[in-house]
């Protein structure tokens, strides 16, 4: 699914700001998930080097925080949880052009991993 913005996420926070164009790709996610049972989704959550020492809970990382809202959003439009797996990455930049990606895998996984 490509044509849609980023999500944008505010600096040491695992809460994503939402525009309409993320809310329609949300629900455009649910849907083609829903319309294709055997489909599976990977979200990453990325975070700067600067942000490792955010406290962010009972997340391992801040990524992992801001795949998890997402991973929320998804199971709230009805996708099953166990269709979904979330895992973070840690980047060495200044700036964060793209807070989290979304992977399709072409064929589909026993499992998917979590952390």
């Amino acid at each position: 699914m490509e044509g849609y913005e980023q999500f944008m996420f505010q600096p040491n926070s695992i809460r994503p700001v939402l525009s309409d164009e993320n809310r329609r790709f949300l629900k455009d996610l649910s849907a083609l998930l829903k319309e294709n049972p055997s489909k599976q989704i990977m979200i990453t959550g990325f975070y700067l080097r600067s942000e490792e020492l955010i406290p962010t809970g009972f997340f391992k990382d801040i990524g992992l925080g801001r795949a998890a809202q997402i991973e929320l959003m998804l199971e709230d439009m009805g996708v099953d949880p166990l269709r979904i797996a979330i895992h973070s990455m840690v980047l060495d930049r200044d700036t964060l052009e793209q807070p989290v990606r979304f992977l399709i895998p072409q064929t589909p996984t026993s499992t998917l991993l979590t952390e």
